[in-house]
Protein backbone atom coordinates (compact mmCIF):
# COMPACT_ATOMS: atom_id res chain seq x y z
CA UNK A 1 0.00 0.00 0.00
CA UNK A 2 1.00 3.62 -0.36
CA UNK A 3 -1.68 5.14 1.85
CA UNK A 4 -3.39 3.54 4.83
CA UNK A 5 -5.97 5.38 6.93
CA UNK A 6 -7.36 3.50 9.90
CA UNK A 7 -9.26 3.82 13.16
CA UNK A 8 -8.05 1.39 15.82
CA UNK A 9 -10.27 0.88 18.88
CA UNK A 10 -11.66 4.35 18.26
CA UNK A 11 -15.31 3.44 17.63
CA UNK A 12 -17.92 1.67 19.79
CA UNK A 13 -18.90 -0.72 16.98
CA UNK A 14 -15.61 -1.36 15.12
CA UNK A 15 -12.28 -2.43 16.53
CA UNK A 16 -10.73 -1.65 13.14
CA UNK A 17 -11.82 0.49 10.21
CA UNK A 18 -9.27 0.72 7.41
CA UNK A 19 -9.16 2.41 4.01
CA UNK A 20 -6.04 1.98 1.88
CA UNK A 21 -4.65 2.52 -1.61
CA UNK A 22 -2.06 0.38 -3.36
CA UNK A 23 0.06 2.26 -5.90
CA UNK A 24 2.10 0.24 -8.38
CA UNK A 25 3.19 0.03 -12.01
CA UNK A 26 0.30 -1.15 -14.18
CA UNK A 27 2.56 -3.70 -15.83
CA UNK A 28 3.16 -5.58 -12.56
CA UNK A 29 0.55 -8.33 -12.49
CA UNK A 30 -1.59 -8.86 -9.42
CA UNK A 31 -4.61 -10.96 -8.53
CA UNK A 32 -7.60 -9.13 -7.02
CA UNK A 33 -8.64 -9.85 -3.46
CA UNK A 34 -9.77 -13.43 -2.89
CA UNK A 35 -9.41 -16.20 -0.32
CA UNK A 36 -6.17 -18.18 -0.51
CA UNK A 37 -4.00 -20.31 1.75
CA UNK A 38 -0.29 -20.40 2.46
CA UNK A 39 2.07 -22.17 0.10
CA UNK A 40 5.69 -23.15 0.80
CA UNK A 41 6.96 -20.12 -1.14
CA UNK A 42 4.40 -17.65 0.19
CA UNK A 43 6.42 -16.59 3.23
CA UNK A 44 9.88 -15.28 3.84
CA UNK A 45 12.78 -17.71 3.75
CA UNK A 46 13.91 -16.16 7.03
CA UNK A 47 10.69 -17.06 8.86
CA UNK A 48 11.25 -18.83 12.21
CA UNK A 49 9.75 -22.06 13.42
CA UNK A 50 6.23 -20.64 13.69
CA UNK A 51 5.62 -21.41 10.03
CA UNK A 52 2.44 -22.09 8.04
CA UNK A 53 1.04 -25.59 7.98
CA UNK A 54 -1.40 -27.49 5.83
CA UNK A 55 -4.08 -26.34 8.25
CA UNK A 56 -3.18 -22.66 8.13
CA UNK A 57 -6.06 -20.17 7.93
CA UNK A 58 -7.24 -18.62 4.73
CA UNK A 59 -6.47 -14.98 4.01
CA UNK A 60 -8.62 -12.54 2.10
CA UNK A 61 -6.19 -10.39 0.18
CA UNK A 62 -4.94 -9.38 -3.22
CA UNK A 63 -1.78 -11.10 -4.38
CA UNK A 64 1.33 -10.00 -6.23
CA UNK A 65 1.87 -12.47 -9.08
CA UNK A 66 5.57 -11.70 -9.40
CA UNK A 67 6.63 -12.43 -5.81
CA UNK A 68 3.58 -14.16 -4.29
CA UNK A 69 3.03 -11.83 -1.34
CA UNK A 70 0.38 -9.28 -0.46
CA UNK A 71 0.12 -5.66 0.62
CA UNK A 72 -2.90 -6.00 2.90
CA UNK A 73 -4.83 -8.98 4.22
CA UNK A 74 -6.89 -10.47 7.03
CA UNK A 75 -7.30 -14.14 7.87
CA UNK A 76 -10.35 -16.10 8.94
CA UNK A 77 -8.76 -16.33 12.41
CA UNK A 78 -8.43 -12.54 12.72
CA UNK A 79 -4.74 -12.01 11.95
CA UNK A 80 -4.19 -8.79 10.02
CA UNK A 81 -1.25 -7.16 8.29
CA UNK A 82 -0.62 -4.34 5.82
CA UNK A 83 2.48 -2.50 4.67
CA UNK A 84 3.76 0.53 2.83
CA UNK A 85 7.13 1.22 1.26
CA UNK A 86 9.31 3.83 2.95
CA UNK A 87 10.23 6.11 0.05
CA UNK A 88 13.85 7.24 0.22
CA UNK A 89 15.60 7.02 -3.13
CA UNK A 90 18.81 8.23 -1.49
CA UNK A 91 19.02 4.88 0.36
CA UNK A 92 17.48 2.55 -2.23
CA UNK A 93 19.03 -0.91 -2.55
CA UNK A 94 19.26 -2.17 -6.14
CA UNK A 95 18.87 -5.79 -5.00
CA UNK A 96 16.47 -6.57 -2.14
CA UNK A 97 13.82 -9.19 -1.30
CA UNK A 98 10.14 -8.53 -1.92
CA UNK A 99 8.46 -6.83 1.00
CA UNK A 100 5.19 -8.68 0.35
CA UNK A 101 6.55 -11.64 2.31
CA UNK A 102 6.56 -9.53 5.48
CA UNK A 103 2.77 -9.61 5.62
CA UNK A 104 2.26 -13.26 4.65
CA UNK A 105 4.81 -14.44 7.22
CA UNK A 106 2.68 -12.93 9.96
CA UNK A 107 -0.71 -13.74 8.47
CA UNK A 108 -0.03 -17.45 8.07
CA UNK A 109 2.18 -17.85 11.12
CA UNK A 110 1.36 -18.26 14.78
CA UNK A 111 3.80 -15.83 16.40
CA UNK A 112 2.29 -13.36 18.85
CA UNK A 113 2.85 -9.73 17.99
CA UNK A 114 5.75 -9.04 20.34
CA UNK A 115 7.64 -12.07 19.04
CA UNK A 116 7.04 -11.10 15.43
CA UNK A 117 8.34 -7.63 16.25
CA UNK A 118 11.60 -9.14 17.52
CA UNK A 119 11.77 -11.32 14.40
CA UNK A 120 11.44 -8.23 12.20
CA UNK A 121 14.16 -6.44 14.13
CA UNK A 122 16.51 -9.35 13.54
CA UNK A 123 15.77 -10.00 9.85
CA UNK A 124 14.63 -6.80 8.10
CA UNK A 125 18.00 -5.24 7.20
CA UNK A 126 18.16 -6.72 3.64
CA UNK A 127 14.85 -5.11 2.65
CA UNK A 128 14.35 -1.67 1.23
CA UNK A 129 12.54 0.66 3.60
CA UNK A 130 9.07 -0.31 4.80
CA UNK A 131 6.52 0.21 7.54
CA UNK A 132 4.30 -2.74 8.43
CA UNK A 133 1.15 -2.99 10.54
CA UNK A 134 0.35 -6.34 12.13
CA UNK A 135 -2.07 -7.55 14.76
CA UNK A 136 -4.90 -9.81 15.80
CA UNK A 137 -8.61 -9.13 16.15
CA UNK A 138 -11.04 -11.45 17.90
CA UNK A 139 -14.30 -10.95 19.73
CA UNK A 140 -12.41 -10.89 23.04
CA UNK A 141 -9.09 -9.18 22.30
CA UNK A 142 -7.46 -6.77 19.86
CA UNK A 143 -3.80 -5.95 19.39
CA UNK A 144 -2.10 -3.89 16.69
CA UNK A 145 1.60 -3.08 16.22
CA UNK A 146 3.65 -0.93 13.87
CA UNK A 147 7.25 -1.49 12.76
CA UNK A 148 9.57 0.26 10.31
CA UNK A 149 13.00 -1.09 9.43
CA UNK A 150 14.19 2.51 9.02
CA UNK A 151 14.18 3.20 12.78
CA UNK A 152 13.97 -0.49 13.85
CA UNK A 153 11.67 0.40 16.75
CA UNK A 154 8.47 -1.71 16.93
CA UNK A 155 5.64 -0.45 19.08
CA UNK A 156 2.08 -1.40 19.98
CA UNK A 157 -0.38 1.21 18.79
CA UNK A 158 -2.66 3.34 20.88
CA UNK A 159 -6.34 3.74 20.09
CA UNK A 160 -7.14 6.50 17.63
CA UNK A 161 -7.28 7.50 13.98
CA UNK A 162 -3.94 7.04 12.23
CA UNK A 163 -2.47 7.56 8.78
CA UNK A 164 0.47 5.91 7.04
CA UNK A 165 1.99 6.71 3.68
CA UNK A 166 5.56 6.20 2.44
CA UNK A 167 7.16 7.42 5.65
CA UNK A 168 6.69 6.77 9.37
CA UNK A 169 3.25 6.34 10.92
CA UNK A 170 1.39 9.68 11.15
CA UNK A 171 4.09 11.63 9.32
CA UNK A 172 2.05 14.72 8.35
CA UNK A 173 2.23 14.47 4.56
CA UNK A 174 -0.61 16.20 2.72
CA UNK A 175 -2.32 12.96 1.68
CA UNK A 176 -2.17 11.65 5.26
CA UNK A 177 -3.58 14.76 6.94
CA UNK A 178 -6.18 15.41 4.23
CA UNK A 179 -7.14 11.75 4.19
CA UNK A 180 -7.51 11.51 7.96
CA UNK A 181 -9.94 14.45 7.96
CA UNK A 182 -12.08 12.91 5.23
CA UNK A 183 -11.86 9.48 6.89
CA UNK A 184 -12.97 10.81 10.30
CA UNK A 185 -15.90 12.66 8.73
CA UNK A 186 -17.12 9.54 6.92
CA UNK A 187 -16.79 7.42 10.07
CA UNK A 188 -18.83 9.95 12.03
CA UNK A 189 -21.51 10.15 9.34
CA UNK A 190 -21.93 6.46 8.49
CA UNK A 191 -20.43 4.44 11.34
CA UNK A 192 -23.13 4.77 13.96
CA UNK A 193 -24.57 1.25 13.56
CA UNK A 194 -24.05 -2.02 11.71
CA UNK A 195 -26.66 -1.14 9.08
CA UNK A 196 -24.32 1.61 7.86
CA UNK A 197 -21.53 -0.81 6.93
CA UNK A 198 -22.12 -0.75 3.18
CA UNK A 199 -22.67 3.02 3.15
CA UNK A 200 -19.46 3.50 5.14
CA UNK A 201 -17.57 1.20 2.78
CA UNK A 202 -18.84 3.07 -0.26
CA UNK A 203 -17.99 6.45 1.25
CA UNK A 204 -14.45 5.37 2.15
CA UNK A 205 -13.83 3.88 -1.29
CA UNK A 206 -14.91 7.16 -2.86
CA UNK A 207 -12.67 9.14 -0.51
CA UNK A 208 -9.67 7.13 -1.64
CA UNK A 209 -10.09 8.46 -5.21
CA UNK A 210 -9.36 12.03 -4.09
CA UNK A 211 -6.93 13.54 -6.65
CA UNK A 212 -6.01 16.77 -4.79
CA UNK A 213 -2.29 17.51 -5.00
CA UNK A 214 -0.23 19.07 -2.24
CA UNK A 215 1.17 22.57 -2.51
CA UNK A 216 4.90 22.64 -3.21
CA UNK A 217 5.52 23.92 0.32
CA UNK A 218 3.96 20.72 1.70
CA UNK A 219 6.00 18.27 -0.41
CA UNK A 220 8.60 15.99 1.16
CA UNK A 221 12.03 15.40 -0.38
CA UNK A 222 12.33 11.65 -0.91
CA UNK A 223 14.87 11.78 -3.72
CA UNK A 224 12.50 11.52 -6.71
CA UNK A 225 12.63 15.16 -7.79
CA UNK A 226 10.10 18.00 -7.48
CA UNK A 227 7.83 17.06 -10.37
CA UNK A 228 7.51 13.44 -9.25
CA UNK A 229 6.85 14.56 -5.66
CA UNK A 230 3.93 16.56 -7.06
CA UNK A 231 2.63 13.57 -9.02
CA UNK A 232 2.86 11.29 -5.98
CA UNK A 233 1.29 13.73 -3.51
CA UNK A 234 -2.47 12.99 -4.00
CA UNK A 235 -4.36 10.23 -2.26
CA UNK A 236 -5.18 8.76 -5.70
CA UNK A 237 -2.28 8.69 -8.17
CA UNK A 238 -2.65 8.60 -11.93
CA UNK A 239 0.17 8.53 -14.49
CA UNK A 240 0.65 6.78 -17.80
CA UNK A 241 2.49 3.78 -16.37
CA UNK A 242 2.07 4.02 -12.59
CA UNK A 243 -0.80 4.76 -10.28
CA UNK A 244 -3.38 3.59 -7.76
CA UNK A 245 -4.19 0.00 -8.68
CA UNK A 246 -6.73 -0.77 -5.97
CA UNK A 247 -8.48 0.58 -2.89
CA UNK A 248 -9.29 -1.58 0.12
CA UNK A 249 -11.81 -1.02 2.90
CA UNK A 250 -11.83 -3.30 5.93
CA UNK A 251 -14.43 -3.19 8.70
CA UNK A 252 -13.86 -5.41 11.74
CA UNK A 253 -16.72 -5.32 14.22
CA UNK A 254 -16.08 -5.93 17.90
CA UNK A 255 -18.25 -9.06 17.73
CA UNK A 256 -15.90 -10.60 15.14
CA UNK A 257 -17.86 -9.87 11.96
CA UNK A 258 -15.67 -8.75 9.06
CA UNK A 259 -16.57 -6.96 5.84
CA UNK A 260 -13.67 -6.59 3.40
CA UNK A 261 -13.98 -4.85 0.03
CA UNK A 262 -11.40 -4.21 -2.67
CA UNK A 263 -12.01 -1.94 -5.64
CA UNK A 264 -9.50 -2.54 -8.44
CA UNK A 265 -8.56 -0.31 -11.36
CA UNK A 266 -7.05 -1.70 -14.53
CA UNK A 267 -6.23 1.86 -15.60
CA UNK A 268 -7.08 5.06 -13.71
CA UNK A 269 -10.83 5.28 -13.01
CA UNK A 270 -11.64 2.77 -15.79
CA UNK A 271 -12.50 -0.94 -15.88
CA UNK A 272 -13.38 -0.79 -12.21
CA UNK A 273 -14.40 -3.96 -10.36
CA UNK A 274 -15.12 -4.81 -6.73
CA UNK A 275 -14.38 -7.93 -4.72
CA UNK A 276 -16.02 -8.44 -1.33
CA UNK A 277 -15.95 -10.95 1.51
CA UNK A 278 -18.00 -11.14 4.68
CA UNK A 279 -17.19 -13.63 7.41
CA UNK A 280 -16.98 -14.10 11.15
CA UNK A 281 -13.59 -14.52 12.78
CA UNK A 282 -13.18 -18.08 14.00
Amino acid sequence: MCLILFAYNAHPLYSLVLAANRDEFYARRALPAHFWQAEPDATSATAPAHSPSAHSPRVFAGRDVQAGGTWCGITTTGRFSALTNYRDFHALKEVAPSRGALTTTFLFGTMPEDEYARHLQATSAPYNGFTVLFGSFTATAQELWCYSNVDNAPKPLEAGIHGLSNAFLNTPWHKVEHGKRLFASALEQYGSNGHDARHLTSALLDIMTNPTRAHDSELPDTGVGLEMERVLSPMFISTERYGTRCSTVLLVERNGNVMATERTYTTPFTERSEHRAEFRIQ
